[in-house]
């Protein structure tokens, strides 16, 4: 199997498991941060698809843990637990493929309504045989998706600050809980942007592994808030086609969530 199969496969294992889920009881890693018996069944059969068919590459998930080590599997293996414990069907399986600083392949599969979406390096990014391009459209004219960290309750001046600022500058901001699915909407132009705060609480790696490939292949741009090409961790994350990030940076400038 090529890579992007692999991660197909995976991503559509652990999106049956979801779907057959006979309880959305949460434990709480933290204040605002569900895990449910899904989350760790949905990654088993992740990992269960990964040991069949690149039992030696490295894997990090989100429930189990890992690191990155030369080709790495990096797994969200249900992006949306605060959507999925509320039966909010927004939710999301994502698996990423990184050698290093470098995404080979992706997919994120939306799992109420089973789109597959993926990519791989050089060849464009998908949804089932449709090709994705991202909109490009000027900051005041742009959908924003936004996302939040998980200690925003601890800083909520500085992230009502952060959501002003992009109020004041975009038509309109959606805030839909589920990383990984909002950049495959930016990918697939449903949406204009993404951005969110980052480390240490905000955007994780397997947030994003799939998703920075994706919207790449679809023609837009990854940055963090030097504007530099964003990687897996970076303290501020924003996606779209080149103006509407432009766009973005701009009025984040100076911005800053009080650490």
């Amino acid at each position: 199997m090529h890579d992007i199969d692999v991660a197909r496969a995976a991503v559509t294992a652990a999106g049956a498991v979801i779907r057959a889920a006979e309880s959305r009881e949460p434990d709480l890693k933290g204040a605002v941060d569900p895990v449910t018996a899904t989350d760790v069944a949905a990654e088993r059969a992740i990992l269960d698809v990964l040991a069949a068919h690149r039992p030696d590459d490295a894997v990090l998930a989100e429930e189990s843990g890992g690191e990155v080590r030369g080709r790495t599997w990096i797994a969200d293996p249900l992006d949306g637990t605060v959507n999925f414990v509320h039966g909010i069907d927004h939710v999301a399986v994502s698996i990423g493929l990184w050698n290093g600083e470098r995404p080979i392949a992706g997919a994120i599969l939306d799992v109420g309504r089973d789109q597959l979406y993926w990519a791989a390096a050089g060849e464009g990014a998908w949804c089932g045989e449709a090709r994705l391009t991202v909109t490009n459209r000027p900051i005041g004219d742009a959908v924003v998706a936004l996302g939040y960290p998980y200690d925003r309750r601890e800083r909520p001046d500085a992230y009502g600050d952060f959501t002003a600022r992009i109020l004041r500058t975009a038509r309109g901001v959606r805030r839909m809980g589920a990383a990984a699915l909002d950049l495959a909407w930016v990918a697939e132009g449903r949406v204009d942007a993404y951005i969110e705060p980052g480390l240490p609480a905000g955007v994780k790696p397997w947030d994003v592994a799939a998703g920075i490939l994706l919207v790449r292949e679809a023609g837009g741009e990854v940055r963090n808030g030097r504007g530099a090409p964003a990687g897996l961790e970076e303290s501020l994350f924003v996606a779209g086609g080149s103006t509407t990030v432009s766009g973005l940076l701009e009025p984040m400038e100076g911005w800053s969530d009080g650490r």
